[in-house]
């Protein structure tokens, strides 16, 4: 049972604290037992108490969306903070949503107009009003991200009204007469997180358009890798990027018929390496177009970024999965071995050889360090990848660093698999995120 447990960082202990403080003082403003004495209280309370859940959870989400370099590095890791941030916006969503309706159930008892009545948009009531407006604009933004299958940088760029939503129910907190507005110690802490909120997304903006902080290269080369994938190579303009074997960056081509919305990529080069190389595989609408990619083009890198890779078992040999294009952060990791005393049994998931990317240059690798194995596997012959395959060859997996890059319904069942053979889940690592 205790390999089933995932350990909390400390980073996501305050998170939670955070979020949890103005409840605590909620529900110190007045006796509990007075917050639930007959439905229209039992209403009134759960209304308020959703609102201020689902507000500071929402500005969490916006916090986390931002990229900051202190909050990737603390929470270990980009994949695992964007995933949270779903997560918890889904939740917020939920929250906010259950919002107005708590507040209109305390009516229906006594009056079905007047439940009617403050449902309805009403200028008059402009704080209430802000609400209205803030929630609509959320309902309509989420149900755009969740159920239309919009090209990604359309839903980005609608992705961003959602901020836009917040800064109305910004609004709507601040002017609004509630529990908020009597209590000042609940009403600073609460406009205090959404301004830090709005503050961490203005730094964003200061990133993506003014160019806050990225890096400048050039591209230098460009080859074919064959299974509809290129590996490009790039210079810096001025002053190199320091990075960890493992680690990934966002990416903006400046050239036409490119996009120059940034999108992520891992380093496929040794960090100790003078060129930056990426290996991309065509996988949509913006991959596609990096086929025309040019000599001389110029990037931009914001990073890096993730800690997979990070932290093994000392002196225990690690297993590494590699699924398809999934292979690109076990490139770096690979190259970077003769840098450090690690050892690793990689498995290599392809569809078949002709997608086996890489894998002249990994048995090169392997064939000149005995500390990395090399066991190449093709699903069409083959089957799934298990965990006995992986035992069979590697041996027990109980108190062994595994990470796994691929698709997420082979890294979630290979997770699980592992678990159920012993493994401990915190030592099981993935990277689950793609915004390609």
């Amino acid at each position: 049972m205790k390999h089933m447990i995932q350990k909390i960082s400390p980073a996501w202990a305050f998170i939670t604290m955070a979020n949890a403080i103005p409840i605590v003082i909620w529900l110190m403003m007045t006796p509990l037992a007075s917050r639930w004495t007959d439905s229209f209280q039992i209403f009134l309370s759960l209304g308020r108490l959703t609102a201020i859940v689902g507000y500071t959870l929402m500005a969490t989400t916006i916090i986390l969306a931002t990229r900051l370099p202190l909050i990737e590095k603390q929470l270990l890791g980009l994949n695992r903070v964007l995933i949270n941030h779903h997560r918890l916006g889904a939740i917020s969503f939920i929250l906010l949503l259950a919002h107005p309706l708590f507040l209109t159930g305390r009516f229906l008892s006594s009056s079905t107009r007047s439940a009617a009545l403050f449902l309805l948009p009403n200028l008059a009531l402009w704080p209430q009003f802000l609400g209205t407006v803030s929630l609509a604009l959320m309902m309509t933004l989420l149900i755009i991200t969740f159920y239309l299958a919009w090209r990604y940088q359309i839903w980005k760029f609608s992705h961003r009204f959602l901020v836009v939503a917040f800064l109305v129910g910004f609004l709507h907190t601040a002017f609004i007469t509630s529990d908020v507005s009597s209590n000042l110690a609940l009403r600073t802490y609460l406009l205090t997180f959404g301004g830090l909120a709005l503050i961490a997304y203005g730094y964003r903006l200061l990133v993506e358009f003014g160019h806050f902080g990225q890096h400048q290269f050039t591209v230098s080369n460009k080859r074919s890798l064959g299974a509809n994938t290129i590996e490009i190579s790039l210079v810096p303009q001025q002053k190199n990027l320091r990075y960890r074997a493992g680690q990934f960056a966002f990416l903006s081509f400046f050239q036409s018929e490119i996009s120059r919305e940034p999108h992520p990529f891992s380093f496929v080069s040794d960090p100790t390496e003078e060129d930056l190389k990426f290996a991309i595989k065509n996988l949509g609408d913006f991959t596609a177009t990096l086929d025309r990619l040019e000599a001389g083009t110029k990037v931009a890198i914001e990073g890096p970024y993730g800690a997979f890779g990070q932290d093994p078992l000392a002196g225990r040999r690690e297993i590494w999965i590699a699924g398809g294009v999934g292979i690109t952060p076990f490139i770096s990791l690979a190259k970077d071995l003769k840098n450090n005393n690690r050892q690793a049994d990689l498995f290599l998931s392809f569809k078949n050889q002709v997608e086996a990317i890489y894998l002249p240059e990994l048995q090169s690798i392997a064939d000149n360090n005995p500390r990395l194995k090399i066991f190449p596997f093709y699903s069409d012959t083959m089957g799934f990848l298990s965990a006995d395959y992986i035992e069979k060859n590697s041996g027990p997996v109980e108190n062994r660093s595994i990470y796994i890059c691929g698709p997420v319904g082979m890294m979630k069942n290979l997770k699980s698999q592992f678990v159920l053979k012993g493994a401990d889940i915190n030592n099981v690592h993935t990277e689950e995120f793609s915004l390609q």
